[in-house]
């Protein structure tokens, strides 16, 4: 029979304590990279559809897709935020598309950016292909 004991209160104290810290540290660290990201994928995106061939999109991932895995076409949808944003989109780009960039990379993590982004390649590939 094996009885497992808490540890003493001291000990996780400060067991949670360093945790609290990691978790402060690992916030301010992500901050301080997270632009790099957005971009790193914005650049994925643009190589994906200015490459030569038929570019490869997964439904559903015109937003950040934040899974550990492929998707896999069988995760539920949110069609109505889709379609919400690019009405936004399509109805902003055409009065000031600048201004636009900037408020969809204030607010990146929606994902607008890269809708943006990607309805825009898609139509200049469209337009020239």
């Amino acid at each position: 029979f094996l009885m497992i004991r808490r540890p003493p209160r001291s000990t996780q104290s400060r067991s949670s304590a360093a945790s609290d810290v990691y978790k402060r540290q690992f916030k301010d660290f992500v901050k301080r990279i997270i632009h790099y990201g957005v971009l790193n994928s914005l650049s994925q995106v643009t190589v994906k559809i200015t490459s030569p061939g038929v570019p490869d999109f997964y439904q559903g991932c015109e937003l950040w897709e934040n899974s550990m895995v492929d998707p896999d076409n069988r995760r539920p949808i949110d069609y109505e935020i889709r379609q919400k944003y690019l009405e936004e989109i399509r109805q902003k780009e055409t009065q000031d598309l600048k201004q636009l960039i900037g408020e969809l990379l204030q607010r990146k993590e929606t994902g607008q950016i890269k809708m943006l982004l990607t309805y825009k390649l898609l139509q200049v590939r469209k337009q020239y292909l």
